[in-house]
């Protein structure tokens, strides 16, 4: 079975158009065993008409669209436009023959191309050529103020150049302290390092000459270590205060003149000589700037 039931029909209505919108329900063909609550019972369908713009209106339409392009071609200027206008044209254009200044200037001599005013002996005079430009004024302030507002302007960009090239250097100088402050902590583990490596080589080479006891306290590194007991007599008490004056690098010199001339022993080689012959003519020289200059 089929039919077709207009459920409603609604009119939107306006000054240039119309639309009509009907909606149809259109029931499919349906067997007696379906649900009339199914959706197969019910099927909207939509029918959209867009309205049209009558004759009247159109022309209407383009009337006012030539009308207003026309007014963007023939526009009356106004009058500040038109004398800006004026005002530029006169300023390009040179002044020509017909003009009474011009004319009583030719009179006195004047030819078009030289220069007007006062000249300097040197003939390289401030006389000009071309007219004082004309400088419009456009706004309210007074005289001067433009001046005292570009002075204000100037100052403070000096200002933040200031402080720009402070704050550079600045930056700078920390960036060089830390930069000493790093290299002074590593040229100390350095040192620290050079010096325990001092003291035990002493230590060994007094160990296997039958040495018991060092020269001083400090030039083994296993008494380095030991505490101090408070019954400690005046000479290690000497070595104590010495010890406590004498920097790493102090204590490293005192080590190596020992060990070189006794035991032939060069640090910064490595090497233990066989006597002071081989030595002085193998190694490069006491200190470490002498192996430095060799291997570079």
């Amino acid at each position: 079975m089929y039919a077709i039931f207009v459920v409603g029909r609604k009119v939107i209505s306006s000054g240039f158009y119309s639309i009509s919108k009907t909606i149809k329900y259109t029931v499919s063909k349906m067997s007696d065993e379906e649900d009339y609550m199914s959706s197969a019972f019910l099927e909207v369908k939509e029918d959209i008409r867009p309205g049209l713009v009558s004759k009247s209106v159109k022309r209407k339409f383009e009337i006012e669209k030539k009308r207003v392009e026309s007014n963007k071609i023939f526009k009356t200027k106004s009058r500040k436009e038109l004398e800006e206008e004026s005002r530029n044209i006169g300023l390009e254009s040179a002044i020509g023959s017909d003009n009474k200044g011009f004319a009583m200037l030719q009179k006195m001599g004047y030819k078009p191309g030289m220069k007007l005013g006062p000249e300097k002996s040197n003939n390289s005079g401030a006389g000009l050529i071309e007219p004082i430009k004309v400088i419009v004024k456009s706004n309210r302030g007074g005289l001067g103020r433009e001046e005292e507002i570009r002075q204000r302007i100037s100052e403070r960009e000096g200002r933040r150049h200031k402080l720009k090239v402070y704050k550079e250097h600045e930056t700078k100088l920390l960036t060089e302290e830390f930069r000493e402050r790093m290299k002074s902590k590593i040229d100390d583990r350095r040192l620290m390092k050079d010096l325990k490596k001092c003291q035990k080589i002493c230590e060994q080479l007094d160990v296997e000459n039958g040495i018991t006891e060092p020269m001083r306290s400090w030039f083994w590194y296993s008494l380095s270590l030991e505490k101090k007991n408070d019954d400690e007599d005046e000479e290690d008490d000497f070595d104590e205060e010495e010890e406590e004056d004498l920097t790493s690098e102090e204590k490293i010199d005192f080590i190596l003149e020992y060990i070189r001339p006794k035991y032939f022993y060069c640090f910064w080689c490595c090497i233990k000589y066989d006597n002071e012959e081989d030595l002085n003519s193998n190694c490069p020289g006491p200190d470490k700037e002498c192996h430095d200059d060799l291997s570079s």
